[in-house]
Formats: C-alpha cells, sequence, structure tokens
C-alpha cells in the first residue's frame, strides 16, 4: 500500500496503482465509509444498469474489437441505405480468414 496525506479540507490523492486498479477517473463517484477501523472506498455507478442492456453493450464492443464495422457514411441516406440493406457490406478491418473458412464474431 501507498502511503498518503490528509491535505487541507481532509483532501487526498489516490496513487496511480490504485486508481488504475480502480478505474477511477476525475469526477467518478465514490462511497466513503469507515468499517472495522479502515476507511473504505468503493467506486459507484449512479444509474442502474439493465442486464440486457449491458450484455449487448458489450457483444458490440466485441464487434468492434473484431473489426466489424459499417461506415464511414457521407450522409444520413447512405447509413439508412446500409441499415436497410443489412449486414452484406460489413467489412472486418482485421486480415481475412483463410480460403474456404468462415469465421463469424460471436
Amino acid at each position: 500500500m501507498a502511503l498518503v496525506k490528509v491535505r487541507s479540507k481532509f483532501q487526498v490523492t489516490f496513487p496511480k496503482v490504485a486508481r488504475e486498479a480502480a478505474r477511477l477517473a476525475v469526477g467518478d463517484p465514490v462511497e466513503a465509509g469507515f468499517r472495522g477501523g479502515v476507511i473504505v472506498l468503493v467506486p459507484k455507478v449512479i444509474s442502474d444498469r439493465d442486464p440486457g442492456i449491458e450484455r449487448s453493450r458489450a457483444a458490440s464492443e466485441a464487434d468492434y474489437r473484431a473489426g466489424w464495422l459499417l461506415g464511414p457514411f457521407r450522409s444520413v441516406a447512405e447509413l439508412g441505405r446500409e441499415v436497410q440493406v443489412g449486414s452484406k457490406s460489413m467489412r472486418p478491418s482485421l486480415p481475412a480468414p483463410s480460403p474456404g473458412v468462415i469465421e463469424v464474431p460471436r
């Protein structure tokens, strides 16, 4: 553990290692408490998260990382045409798979 100093107005600076491990950013809400003689700070999310939306978001991020994208588009009309056509024009930005092999990201 790193040693930190309590400053005026009882402010402390989180050590970089702790900030990164907790994935804290400036402005993130943190719940503060005192349990068993220890000061406890717990990162919090203000809004409720829907598990279905979280699964969809995770799947979308995985598709993005895998290179499955549409666009860029020159206009909203062009985007609309692509969406109506479906995923035929989706192109992976990664190297193509070996001939005869079809890979579909899940």
